[in-house]
Parts: C-alpha cells; structure tokens; sequence
C-alpha cells in the first residue's frame, strides 16, 4: 500500500455510490414491470360490464406507466454511468496533480549522508538498488539516486552487466511518478468498464459487469494501490 491509497478508496467509494443509484433506479423499473405483468395476469373469472372497463383501464395504465419507467431508466441509467465516468477523470486529474506537486524536490529532503556515498564512487548497482529501496517515500532523493546511476553507468559502460543494471535501476527512479499514474488510471479504466459505461441503458449486462468490481484481484489493487 502506497501513500497514495486513498484515492483507490475514493474511487471505490464512487463506485459503490453510483452502484446504489443504479440499483435504486433498477428497482423503479421492475416495480413498473411487476405492476404491468400483474395487470396482465390472466383471471379464470372473465369481466363484464363495468368490471370490464376497469380491468381495460388498469392494463393501459400500467402499459404507459411501465413506457415511462422505461424512458425514465434510460435517461437516469446514463446519467448515473457517464457521471460516473466523469467523477473518475475529476479524480485521474486529483491523483495526477498530487503526485506532480509531491514530486518537486525539496533541499530539505535530502540527506546528506546518502549524498555523501554517492559522490564517494564507491558504490555498485546493489548499493544503489538498495539506497533505492531506502528512500522509496523521498521522491528527491530517488531522482538523485537515479541521476547518480545514470551517470555510473556511463562511467562503467565497459562493464556490460554492471551497466545495464544501473540503466534499469535509472529508469525505475524516474519512472515513479508515471508509475503511480499509470496504474491508478488503470484501475479507474477498468472502474468506468465495470460499470456498464458501453451501455448504461441494458441493466441485465450494466449488473453483470458491476459484480466484478468485486473480483478478487480488483479488491487487491484497491487495497495494494
């Protein structure tokens, strides 16, 4: 778990809310369906008369009624899932910006100690990798290891091994940032898929779909984000 977790937390947050309201709007179409099926049911006591016209009555309300419903879900169906889609983009651009003005170096950051190993020469790809590990919540500090190891790598090129251990070791330092990105936008992709965005309006497959936000591998990228 990273310190950036809580926005996987919002995201499932969001998830579950616009989840609810889908359900809740579910359950006002199939009250109208029930209402125009039981309208429907066949009576072995055939109406006459005035009975007749009643009978006839209710079952034409209940038909407009369940046309309603129908055009009512449609329109909140899409409200619900592309709002959805909208409240994670508000949050890939939250976690984007976070991450930006987290990643500015900061002098205070930097320790001196470490500085001062780097600049000895001393140091092979493990001690850099290890270095690496030491300060993987001090984003000043992995961008000058990761400078530092870009450097020693030119500097030993005729070590081939050694070398392309440390260009590695470079890339991860400063791919933090992306990485962080990368894999929550991920998730809110999948999130927004999950939720029925390709078709809103078909709520047997929009349900299908949401159930899998309860996957176990989805559990274990909110919970290890």
């Amino acid at each position: 778990m990273s310190k950036w977790n809580n926005y996987a937390k919002k995201l499932d947050a969001a998830f579950r809310e616009a989840q609810r309201a889908y359900e809740a709007e579910v359950a006002k179409l199939n009250a109208a369906q029930k209402a125009r099926d039981d309208a429907f049911t066949y009576s072995p006591e055939r109406a006459v008369g005035a009975a007749a016209y009643v009978l006839e009555a209710k079952k034409n309300t209940a038909t407009a009624e369940l046309k309603a419903a129908q055009e009512n879900f449609t329109r909140a169906a899409r409200k619900i899932v592309y709002g959805y889609a909208d409240t994670v983009n508000n949050l890939k651009q939250e976690l984007s910006d976070a991450v930006d003005a987290a990643n500015l170096v900061d002098p205070a950051a930097v320790d001196s100690n470490a500085l001062a190993l780097l600049n000895s020469g001393i140091m092979n790809a493990a001690d850099y990798r290890h270095m690496l590990e030491q300060f993987k919540d001090n984003s000043t500090m992995r961008r000058m290891i990761g400078k530092y190891a870009k450097d020693a790598a030119e500097a030993r090129k005729n070590d081939i091994a050694e070398s392309a251990a440390l260009r590695v070791l470079s890339n991860e330092a400063g791919r933090d940032s992306y990485s962080i990105k990368e894999t929550f936008n991920n998730l809110a992709d999948v999130s927004v898929r999950y939720m029925g965005n390709s078709s809103p309006e078909r709520h047997e497959y929009a349900q299908r779909m949401q159930a899998h936000w309860d996957d176990g591998d989805i559990r274990e990228a909110i919970d290890t984000f």
